[in-house]
C-alpha cells in the first residue's frame, strides 16, 4: 500500500508524544508583551522579532543526500510522504513545477535509497536542500514577521480582514566570497496544495515533516515564526533576479553539533546535543522556484557559486545559527466583564508531584461563591486537562456550566509558548481574555460568572488547536 500520511496538527501531537511532554519554549528569556489593539478582527496580531548582528555564525548549505526517517517517511512496502497525490490535485502551473521539484510536497520512490534487505529506507538518491553539508560564511538579518490572519483567504473573506506581514532586512556572503541581499516585494500565500500559511505568516506553529506545511524532508519542528514571500535578490550589489520564491522561518535548533540535520524523533534537542549548545536559528531558503505572469515555475536561483561539478548551486539555504529571538507581542482589545479577575501565580516546575499538588489546590480553592473549580493546561496541541471530576479527560474538554453560577479556571503553561485564556461567543466576539503567559509551569486564575452568550473558551495565540466547547445544563 502507497499512500501520505497527514494528520491534523492535533492528531499528530498525541500521536508523537507531545502532549505528555512538551518542551518547545524559547529556551531562553524572551520579552512576551501584550498591547492593547485599536482594531481586532476576532484573533489578536501577534508580532515576533528577531535578529542576528554581522560577525555571528552563519552557515551555507551545500547540496546533499537528506537522512530518511520511518517515521516521516514509512517503508518500503508502506512509504509515506508520496508527491504524487498532491500532483494530481494541483492546478496546472503548480502541478508542472511540483513534477520537475516535487520536494516541497514529498519525495518520490524513485529518489530514494533502500538498505540491503529492502525494509526501510535509508537516504535520498538525489542531492537536496537539506544537507548535513555546509560552509561557515558570514552575515546578519533583522525580521518583523507580522501575523494578523488565521487562515488563507478564500473567497469567501471578508475584504476588509487585514494581510500578514514582513520587515526583512537579509545579508550574507556565499563561501567564494560573493555578497548577497534579499528585499522583500511581498508576502504571499501556500503555492503547494498541501500547505496552509495561516495568510502567509505564522507564529509558534509546527511546520514541516508530516504536517503537511513545509517540504518532508525537515524534521517536524517548532517554528517561532515563518513567512511565505516573493523577493528580488542582489549579488555583489545588483539585482540579478526578482519574484524569486523566499521562506524565512525561525524555529527551534534542527542541528545537532556536528551540524547534521536531525530527524523528527531527535528533537527537542538539549544544550549538550544541540549546535553551539544554542536553542534556536533562523532559516532562509530560495527554492528554484519563481513567480511569473503565469503562475510559479521551475527557475534554479542564479547564485554566483560554483560547485565542484562546474555548475551553479541552483538553491539557496542559508542560516544564521546565532539568532535572538527580541520579542513577542500580542496585540489585543480590552476584554472582560463584570466578575472577571486574572491572577498570575509563582513559576512552578512540571514534574508529577508538583502537578498532582497543583490539582489538590485548584479542587480547594472552591468557595462560597464559586461554583466549580476546573483546573486544565495549556499547549499547543490543544487543552489538556489536569483534574478529576468536574472535567472530561483529553484534549480541549468541554467545561459544563450553569447560567448565573461563578466559575474559576485555572490554568499551566505546559511548553513555555506564549498563551491566554479567552472566551468568546458563537460569533467569536470577545467576552474576557486574560493576558499572555509564556512561562513553563507558570499558572493563572481567572473567575467569571456564566452567561448563555459564552460558547468557547479558546487561547488567542492558538486559536485552530487551543479550543474547547461550553455547555449549558450539563451539570456543571
Amino acid at each position: 500500500m502507497t499512500g501520505d500520511r497527514r494528520f491534523d496538527r492535533r492528531e499528530f501531537m498525541q500521536l508523537s508524544g507531545i502532549a505528555a511532554a512538551s518542551t518547545f519554549g524559547f529556551g531562553e528569556d524572551v520579552p512576551v508583551r501584550t498591547e492593547r489593539a485599536e482594531e481586532f478582527h476576532r484573533f489578536p496580531t501577534i508580532e515576533l522579532r528577531a535578529h542576528q548582528d554581522p560577525g555571528s555564525v552563519v552557515n551555507w548549505v551545500l547540496p546533499g543526500r537528506r537522512t530518511l526517517s520511518r517515521f516521516t517517511f514509512g517503508t518500503p512496502d508502506q512509504p509515506y510522504s508520496l508527491p504524487d497525490h498532491w500532483i494530481n490535485v494541483a492546478e496546472p502551473p503548480v502541478a508542472d513545477v511540483l513534477r520537475e521539484f516535487p520536494l516541497p510536497s514529498g519525495l518520490p520512490l524513485e529518489a530514494r535509497a533502500v538498505n540491503e534487505d529492502g525494509t526501510r529506507f535509508t537516504h535520498t538518491t538525489i542531492p537536496t536542500p537539506f544537507s548535513d553539508k555546509y560552509r561557515t560564511t558570514s552575515g546578519s538579518f533583522d525580521i518583523t514577521y507580522t501575523n494578523r490572519r488565521l487562515r488563507d483567504r478564500t473567497g469567501k473573506d471578508d475584504p476588509d480582514l487585514p494581510s500578514d506581514d514582513v520587515e526583512l532586512s537579509s545579508t550574507f556572503t556565499d563561501p567564494a566570497g560573493n555578497e548577497y541581499e534579499l528585499r522583500l516585494q511581498k508576502v504571499i500565500e501556500p503555492l503547494w496544495p498541501n500547505y496552509a500559511t495561516g495568510g502567509g505568516v505564522v507564529t509558534t506553529e509546527l511546520l514541516h515533516g508530516v504536517t503537511g506545511t513545509g517540504t518532508p524532508l525537515m524534521p517536524r519542528m517548532m517554528a517561532y515564526g515563518a513567512m511565505w514571500s516573493i523577493g528580488k535578490l542582489l549579488i555583489n550589489g545588483e539585482v540579478v533576479d526578482k519574484n524569486r520564491v523566499i521562506h524565512f522561518m525561525t524555529t527551534e535548533m534542527v542541528r545537532d553539533s556536528q551540524y547534521h540535520l536531525v530527524t523528527t524523533k531527535d528533537l527537542p534537542l538539549s544544550e549538550d546535543e544541540a549546535y553551539l549548545g544554542y536553542p534556536h536559528h533562523t532559516h532562509g531558503i530560495l527554492p528554484p522556484v519563481k513567480i511569473t505572469e503565469q503562475g510559479p515555475t521551475y527557475d534554479p536561483v542564479p547564485t554566483a557559486f560554483e560547485l565542484p561539478n562546474g555548475q551553479k548551486q541552483p538553491f539557496i539555504h542559508i542560516m544564521y545559527d546565532k539568532d535572538v529571538i527580541d520579542e513577542f507581542v500580542v496585540k489585543q482589545p480590552e476584554a472582560g466583564g463584570a466578575g472577571t479577575r486574572t491572577t498570575t501565580a509563582a513559576r512552578q516546575t512540571t514534574t508529577a508531584r508538583q502537578t498532582a499538588t497543583a490539582t489538590q489546590r485548584a479542587q480547594q480553592t472552591t468557595t462560597a461563591d464559586v461554583a466549580t473549580s476546573f483546573f486544565i493546561g495549556g499547549e499547543v496541541a490543544g487543552w489538556q486537562a489536569l483534574q478529576q471530576g468536574p472535567i472530561s479527560e483529553g484534549v480541549n474538554p468541554t467545561l459544563n456550566l450553569e447560567t448565573g453560577r461563578r466559575y474559576e479556571v485555572t490554568w499551566r503553561n505546559l511548553d513555555g509558548l506564549p498563551h491566554n485564556f479567552a472566551i468568546v461567543d458563537s460569533n467569536g466576539n470577545v467576552l474576557l481574555a486574560t493576558d499572555i503567559m509564556s512561562r513553563q509551569g507558570e499558572t493563572q486564575t481567572v473567575t467569571f460568572e456564566a452567561t448563555e452568550r459564552m460558547a468557547e473558551y479558546l487561547c488567542q495565540v492558538h486559536p485552530s488547536s487551543m479550543r474547547g466547547e461550553i455547555a449549558f445544563g450539563g451539570g456543571g
